[in-house]
């Protein structure tokens, strides 16, 4: 299983940096985790949009949903793919998308799968497991896992809860949002994470590769990186980069159960 960043910003592009989107690909399918604002154009470093089989939107904010619009119009006018566009998303997410691409186009090309908690679905190579997050939206991290039983759970945007424990325990790689550098408890509880704490995560699950994202500029990445390292010494963490690719592959040792 291979995860290419196409967007690592939080809440916004940054400099150099589109919004949250994340392309996963085994063998020929290819499934995309949210499409922020300018993520489009780094995906086409790894592919076409009329190559995408699957889109997950993990939730209806702006950052998350944008460039769907425009991965939707390649794919009408450009490609004229034979097949419709699996969507999963939220309630929230259809009607947001509905405001900006007519009814009758979006049924046209896309097949929509709503997302709710506790949910099991099948993508191609690929099972899936969503559950529910703290964020002030309908929101679903999730946990896929490919056909050689590598798993790779991702936060979508969420403060800390029970259901990213469940989501990461034995995973081998946390994709996860670290909004903030370091907790605060003037911070709204069910909103973000920081990177110490997605650090605190990582290594209370046994994660095998933690991978930090959504770092909201100002916030520098970098310092991202050294808060969740000193919480998680033992276990290998990277802060995404647009473009980067990283290689998701089963660890020997068991990992938690994806039902």
């Amino acid at each position: 299983m291979l995860l290419e960043i196409c967007g690592s910003a939080g809440s916004y592009p940054a400099p150099g940096r589109a919004c949250s989107s994340y392309l996963v690909r085994e063998d020929t399918y290819q499934l995309l985790l949210d499409v922020g604002n300018g993520s489009m154009a780094n995906l086409f470093a790894f592919t076409t949009p009329d190559l995408v089989d699957a889109v997950v939107i993990t939730h209806e904010h702006t950052d998350h949903l944008a460039d769907f619009v425009g991965l939707f119009h390649y794919r009408r006018y450009a490609s004229h793919p034979q097949r419709k566009l699996v969507l999963c998303c939220t309630p929230g997410v259809v009607r947001n998308l509905s405001q900006l691409i007519s009814d009758s186009a979006l049924e046209s090309l896309v097949e929509v799968v709503l997302l709710e908690d506790d949910l099991t679905l099948r993508l191609g190579p690929f099972n899936l497991w969503s559950r529910s997050m703290a964020h002030p939206v309908e929101t679903y991290g999730l946990r896929i896992r490919g056909s050689d039983g590598a798993e790779l759970s991702y936060s979508a945007d969420t403060g800390p809860c029970e259901a990213l424990e469940a989501l990461s325990s034995g995973t081998d790689l946390l994709l996860c949002e670290s909004t903030w550098i370091s907790d605060n408890p003037h911070y709204p509880r069910d909103l973000h994470l920081s990177a110490d704490l997605a650090g605190a995560y990582a290594r209370l699950g046994g994660v095998g590769h933690l991978v930090l994202t959504h770092v909201a500029y100002p916030n520098s990445p970098a310092e991202a990186l050294r808060a969740a390292r000193a919480e998680a010494p033992m276990i290998r963490i990277d802060s995404a980069s647009d473009r980067d690719v990283y290689v998701v592959g089963p660890r020997v040792e068991p990992k938690g159960i994806l039902r």
